[in-house]
């Protein structure tokens, strides 16, 4: 009886397939794309988790629209941005959307931040996966003998929300905000340099996700700020020689 209570609670949730499709994508290795992953939060573990694949960082282009993954109330989603550049480039670069993440200081601080990222892509994508592919995974991996789901620890909602060791959320933090809006994703050197903002994700109303760039001026645009302040500085000082 308590097998098929198992059984049929399994299939309910839609758990019956994990291990098969985690061991066809055991092969997978991760090459710096980014990552978008979408949650219910710590009340949805008998729900699923969406990961969007954005393509590489390198290949990012302004104004870039995803499909998002659905079945998410877009006002309540938890979401958020993770990437890291491939295992030996250099320099090597962490990407997130947490504001505030730590600093990395070392190869190895590196080494702890891409680990989890590793992980959740290669848990949820095929090898080389397309620019916009959309795959969902269970926030549950079964049942345990006490009949208690069991997490999975390979997942976006354990990696970035619950955390445990050596999980995102325990290395670097939750990257994830709550609901429609924009996000930051930020670059972070392996050498101690504070985080760099390359641009925003914003998660659309109509269910999409859209990669805008920072804003930074032009070296001419430098040279006429500059300027208008040499220029506001001399004014002031002339009109205290007059009041003088």
């Amino acid at each position: 009886m308590k097998n098929l209570y198992k059984s049929a609670l399994l299939a309910a949730l839609g758990l019956g397939a994990v291990a098969a499709v985690s061991s066809a994508q055991a092969q997978t290795t991760y090459t710096g794309d980014v990552i978008i992953g979408f949650t219910g939060g710590t009340a949805s573990l008998t729900a699923n988790d969406g990961l969007l694949d954005f393509g590489s960082v390198a290949s990012l282009t302004p104004n870039e629209t995803f499909a998002a993954p659905t079945g998410f109330n877009l006002n309540t989603v938890e979401w958020g941005v993770v990437a890291a550049n491939p295992q030996g480039g250099s320099p090597r670069y962490s990407y997130t959307s947490l504001a505030g993440a730590p600093a990395i200081l070392s190869v190895a601080g590196w080494g702890q931040v891409n680990t989890p990222v590793k992980t959740i892509f290669n848990n949820a994508f095929s090898p080389s996966p397309a620019a916009g592919t959309v795959v969902y995974t269970p926030t549950s991996t079964g049942l345990d003998a006490q009949n208690n789901l069991v997490p999975n620890t390979a997942g976006w909602l354990y990696e970035t929300v619950t955390g445990g060791t050596s999980t995102y959320k325990n290395v670097v933090g939750n990257p994830n905000s709550i609901g429609l809006g924009a996000e930051t994703l930020y670059s972070i050197q392996d050498n101690g340099s504070a985080p760099v903002a390359l641009g925003t994700f914003t998660l659309n109303a109509n269910d999409t996700v859209t990669w805008d760039v920072t804003a930074v001026p032009e070296p001419t645009t430098y040279g006429f700020l500059a300027g208008a302040g040499v220029l506001a500085l001399s004014l002031r000082n002339q009109f205290r020689r007059k009041q003088a």
